[in-house]
């Protein structure tokens, strides 16, 4: 064999060299993309860092998978082993009698193979390290986290020991407020049954009161001589006709006077108290003057010239309220009596403006809720309280 066949390369010798050499490029360039790819990726979802962690872990794995793959086809596990299978295939390929165009071929791509396994190797141990300090953040994430939770619980478990405290002071406060409210209704209720049966107490011995008063204002009526009279005389006598048992007054139509209409005549003493001489009843009047006869006259008193006269129910006309059941007449004829002299028996102490002149007590229920409210309502506006038998007296009859 000559020189230029021992030079020859072996048929498939720089297509070999030409295969590996794209393979490797191939597969370095994107193992260096795909680590680069997600190592940037881990760079940016720090926030999400254990989640990111186990992603990362498993890409280095997927990537240390694709190393351990490439050693095995490149049949070397570091780059001096693949200088040294380098440097044993060119050896070899000398020794076969490759030539040193396909040799040289060869020997740069294993070179840019191995440059590339190189930076691959650098970019794995730079994921590494950076792996190593996500690692690092993550577990001062997490203890961050742990410590903030167990603060967290300690804080959670203090506010939930004041809870129950403030439920218990709760619960307290309002069995106090509770009982102490019913202790006030307790109070109050008592206080309101003391208060009622202290104004039933009341309104009866209020009642009992104002006909007591009444009464002691009558008897000092008569002991001051006042008698019947209770205001200023409406007239005098003007003239007797002893013959015919008459006298003339001098207040007539024009005043109001009427036939059937009753006067007391009295007169007064030295000591201006009032002597009751009797009562005359009017028989015909002019404008002026009134004729009337003689009905009643006092024992040892005699009627003369100059007495006065007064009727209690007019000539101006005055009001009468009756307080329970009259006796000696029914309220229908106390009524026409009344009318007779002037005036008027109506229902109630106070109806619109018009207020009564004189309450007639007669036999009543001291609880009778219409008498009680009679009785306070003359108090109340100063009537005069008579019973029956004073307004008997009163008027003549």
């Amino acid at each position: 064999m000559d020189s230029t066949q021992r030079t020859r390369p072996k048929g498939g010798g720089s297509p070999v060299g030409l295969v590996v050499f794209i393979i490797l490029t191939v597969v370095f360039a994107g193992l260096s993309y795909w680590g680069f790819a997600k190592y940037t990726e881990a760079q940016q979802e720090v926030i999400t860092a254990t989640a990111e962690q186990e992603r990362a872990e498993r890409d280095r794995a997927a990537a240390r998978s694709e190393l351990a793959n490439f050693q095995d086809v490149a049949g070397a596990e570091t780059p001096d082993a693949l200088a040294d299978v380098i440097s044993t295939t060119l050896g070899k390929s000398r020794e076969l009698g490759f030539g040193s165009e396909a040799q040289d071929t060869a020997t740069d791509a294993l070179q840019v193979a191995l440059r590339a396994m190189e930076g691959q190797r650098d970019a794995i141990e730079k994921l590494s390290s950076d792996m190593a300090d996500l690692s690092a953040q993550v577990r001062t994430v997490t203890q961050q986290r742990d410590a903030a939770a167990a603060t967290y619980e300690e804080e959670l478990a203090n506010l939930q020991d004041d809870i129950r405290r403030l439920n218990t002071q709760v619960a307290d406060l309002t069995a106090d407020t509770r009982a102490q409210l019913q202790r006030e209704i307790d109070q109050r209720t008592a206080l309101q049954e003391e208060y009622f049966t202290a104004q039933d107490d009341w309104r009866d011995s209020e009642m009992r009161y104002i006909l007591h008063v009444a009464e002691l204002q009558e008897r000092v009526r008569r002991l001051s001589g006042e008698g019947a009279i209770f205001e200023e005389a409406d007239g005098i006598v003007a003239s007797i006709d002893h013959m015919h048992n008459k006298v003339t007054i001098d207040i007539g139509g024009r005043a109001g006077v009427r036939p059937g209409m009753r006067f007391v005549i009295f007169t007064r003493d030295a000591r201006g108290h009032v002597v009751q001489k009797g009562v005359v009843e009017v028989l015909d009047t002019t404008p002026d003057v009134s004729m009337a006869a003689i009905v009643a006259v006092a024992p040892d008193q005699a009627i003369g010239r100059g007495d006065y006269v007064y009727n209690l129910a007019g000539p101006d006309p005055r009001l009468f309220v009756f307080a329970g059941e009259p006796q000696n007449y029914t309220i229908s004829e106390w009524t026409s009596f009344i009318r007779a002299n002037g005036g008027e028996v109506v229902g109630e102490v106070q109806r619109g403006d018009k207020v009564a002149d004189y309450l007639i007590m007669g036999r009543f229920d001291e609880d009778d809720p219409v008498v009680v409210t009679q009785v306070r309502a003359a108090r109340d506006f100063g009537l005069t309280i008579l019973t029956e038998e004073r307004l008997k007296e009163a008027m003549g009859l």
